[in-house]
């Protein structure tokens, strides 16, 4: 079967041989080695003859390559690895070498034009694909924090590490913030949701108020009333009258600018004028006008500003104990009351909300009367809020809307009581909880003083002077004289 270069010139190819060259090769001249030389004639390519070959080249002369185109057309092999293009069948300004020409041809020399060009780069292996390019080594980039230049700007988080680093980084810090929004939702929402679904009360002081004062203070009263109970809650938690509307306990929160906070009980016997109602007790001046007279009666006696006010009823308390799962308290002694209904053994142990009530309630079992009555509410209170606020109830989703939802029916506080007013609550019922801060009654003279109005307490006026006046200038630093003695 003929080959391709056999026939290529039969129809005409580029690259088919001349019938004129039979061997495409130079005849050997005289005194030439009898090996046939390889090679061309320049005038075959359209371009201008060489020098002549020193004796002993390689390569032919044009003359003698001229002389062999004379020769009769004869179709034979042609042993080179490529036919040479016919010149009478190639269109003028057509190239006379195939653009496909090998380097490995050994006809081709360094300079000729169509020559293959260099290979292509080898592509990068996949690992390097899949990496994102490095901004600072491209054309015109600057580094991180440099100003100027026009090249491409690092992605926001920074240069991205090796393997994706820095988008898994971003992931991980996109996660964090979300989790730690839907834990401030979490923490934020039921509070406030309680604070403003509670009661409103009027609790504003009339008349002749003082000026405004550093620092906040909160008054804070448990009412005795039993207004709203079933006869069975009437009979286990021993409350007054159904009319009745004294207060069994009455205390001032005070946030100072300096110091710690102040938690000051005043004792409910405390002898007092009540604007418009002579001398008397102070737990009457709610029974005769509720909060507002008492804020009032308050502020007169003591020139300290009333900012706000939180009350809480028999029923309130009970609930908020309870859900919390009881409180932990530790007696030293057994404690027996028919009257305010409680019978404990000595000891540390876990009160329910109703033991809990009798316990702060106690009064006429207490050798200290109402100081002992007052000293126990305040360390009720603090174990109270301690364990309100502690990690164990906000991650306990039953216990913490519990609590928020027994504390949104429990409380009442006053129409001009603020969102403020609910933060320096907490925070300063946190920190008394805790530990810190100071706790006390207000100093007494006589706890028996006879009155009118039956066995009633005396204040101590030189030294509740220092009392009132740290809580009028929001400095606390000098109350640490009074803390647990009273």
């Amino acid at each position: 079967m003929a080959g391709r270069d056999d026939l290529d010139w039969l129809y005409g190819r580029d690259d088919a041989p001349d019938p004129s060259r039979p061997f495409g090769e130079d005849a050997a001249p005289s005194g030439a080695p009898s090996t046939p030389e390889r090679g061309r004639a320049a005038s075959d390519f359209g371009q201008p003859a060489p020098p002549p070959a020193a004796p002993g080249a390689s390569r032919s002369t044009g003359a003698a390559d001229g002389a062999r185109r004379d020769q009769p057309a004869t179709a034979v092999f042609i042993p080179r690895g490529r036919a040479e293009p016919d010149p009478r069948r190639t269109p003028p300004g057509t190239p006379s070498r195939a653009p496909y020409a090998s380097p490995a041809d050994p006809y081709a020399s360094p300079a000729d034009p169509w020559r293959e060009p260099p290979s292509a780069p080898a592509p990068p292996p996949r690992s390097a694909m899949r990496r994102r390019p490095d901004p600072a080594a491209l054309p015109g980039a600057v580094g991180p924090g440099e100003p100027g230049g026009t090249g491409p700007r690092l992605p926001r988080g920074g240069r991205p590490g090796p393997g994706g680093r820095a988008p898994r980084r971003r992931r991980v810090v996109r996660w964090t913030v979300g989790v730690i929004a839907v834990l401030l939702v979490y923490m934020l929402a039921f509070p406030a949701w309680a604070w403003f679904g509670s009661a409103r009360v009027e609790a504003t002081s009339t008349g002749q108020r003082p000026g405004r004062q550093p620092g906040i203070t909160l008054l804070m009263t448990g009412s005795d009333s039993r207004v709203g109970l079933t006869a069975s809650q009437t009979h286990a938690y021993g409350g007054g009258a159904e009319n009745s509307a004294r207060t069994d306990t009455i205390m001032l929160l005070h946030i100072p600018l300096v110091g710690a906070p102040a938690l000051v009980s005043i004792p409910r016997d405390s002898y007092v004028a009540i604007p418009g109602h002579g001398k008397n007790k102070i737990n009457a001046a709610y029974a005769f006008g509720g909060p507002q007279l008492l804020a009032q009666t308050i502020e007169q006696d003591t020139g300290v500003r009333i900012d706000g006010y939180v009350g809480l009823g028999f029923d309130g308390f009970v609930s908020i104990i309870d859900s919390l799962g009881g409180i932990r308290m530790c007696l030293d002694a057994p404690m027996s009351d028919k009257d305010a209904h409680v019978d404990l053994p000595a000891g540390c142990q876990t009160l329910t909300g109703a033991q809990a009530l009798g316990y702060v309630r106690m009064r006429k079992a207490d050798p200290l009367g109402d100081i002992g009555r007052i000293q126990r509410q305040r360390a009720m209170v603090g174990a109270t809020v301690h364990k309100a606020v502690s990690p164990l109830t906000v991650i306990n989703p039953v216990r913490w809307i519990g609590l928020n939802n027994a504390v949104r029916g429990a409380i009442s506080r006053g129409t001009d009581t603020g969102p403020l007013d609910a933060m320096a609550l907490l925070y300063g019922a946190a920190v008394v909880g805790s530990g810190g801060g100071h706790t006390f009654s207000v100093p007494a003279a006589n706890t028996s003083y006879r009155t009118p109005a039956g066995d009633a307490v005396l204040w101590d006026d030189a030294k509740a002077k220092v009392v009132f006046r740290a809580l009028q200038t929001g400095n606390t630093t000098d109350l640490g004289q009074f803390d647990k003695k009273n």
